[in-house]
């Protein structure tokens, strides 16, 4: 494990990813760094505490982010927003700034005026989104895509992501929220769609629960709230438009390739997707 190169390192949200990435730090062999957390939610802050996963837990960020030579934004909505307006600006010039967010575009709404001008943000984006508890392994062997900052790379962060075990990959900034529609918004709102046109033929051959019973894998693709569906459909509006059109591609090809009999595509299509399996029920089966 490669042990990062930051000293003091302050978490504003303290959910999964940026709990996970503490407890991930923590571990470093050397040059550990001190690891301050803060959030809105008295709750996480307490979980936090009791897995070890920081060192020191505060009610005023303002008192310790002109210290941290390190910033880790996991925070959305009117947290976010605040963090921007009241929180941001006290941030030291030469300090490095992450964010977990899913959204980008958000965060960027959220900081823009605000940030120290030399300040350096790296927006990252865990490619494998893994529900559950925080736990020091959860970034291990996953991919990481780390948009670009406008000022120069930061070798630091990448070297900070290896060292959770991530495999960290450098992409433009505007690539990021692409990529986020590529990997949840699409299989949600396709999965939508699916189970959908199952309940559809449930009423055709008068047969109950096509929708769930047929394709259990979008059925729990659909597990979020329909409200926060809807609000990350929302959100990841522009980039989802380029995404969907590709998805709509594939199923028109696997659509014609079945027309035609062309079992040899069909089947190179199956073999593609069961080779990725791994990627998304290993946790899951071992949760």
């Amino acid at each position: 494990m490669i042990a990062p190169a930051f000293e003091n390192v302050c978490f504003a949200g303290l959910g999964a990813s940026a709990t996970s990435l503490a407890l991930s730090l923590g571990r470093a062999p050397s040059g550990r760094p001190r690891l301050t957390g803060w959030d809105p939610q008295s709750a996480l802050v307490d979980a936090a505490l009791g897995l070890g996963a920081i060192d020191r837990a505060t009610a005023f960020p303002q008192d310790v982010l002109p210290e941290a030579d390190l910033v880790v934004l996991s925070l959305d909505g009117e947290d976010l927003a605040r963090f921007g307006r009241a929180y941001a600006p006290m941030m030291r010039p030469d300090a490095a700034l992450i964010d977990l967010s899913p959204v980008k575009a958000a965060v960027f709404d959220a900081l823009a005026g605000h940030l120290p001008p030399a300040l350096r943000h790296t927006p990252c984006l865990p490619v494998l989104r893994v529900e559950g508890p925080a736990r020091a392994d959860l970034f291990e062997g996953q991919p990481v895509a780390l948009g670009r900052p406008r000022q120069g790379l930061d070798p630091r962060i990448e070297a900070l992501w290896r060292s959770a075990g991530a495999s960290p990959r450098w992409v433009a900034g505007d690539q990021l929220d692409l990529i986020l529609a590529a990997t949840r918004g699409a299989p949600l709102a396709t999965s939508a769609a699916l189970i959908t046109a199952l309940d559809e033929l449930s009423e055709v051959f008068a047969v109950e629960g096509l929708g769930g019973v047929g394709i259990a894998a979008a059925a729990q693709a659909m597990g979020a709230e329909p409200a926060a569906t809807l609000a990350h459909l929302k959100a990841n509006r522009n980039a989802l438009m380029s995404a969907l059109p590709r998805v709509i591609s594939v199923l028109q090809d696997l659509e014609g390739w079945i027309e035609l009999k062309r079992w040899d595509r069909v089947e190179a299509l199956l073999e593609r997707a069961h080779a990725r399996r791994g990627d998304f029920v290993d946790v899951k089966e071992g949760a």
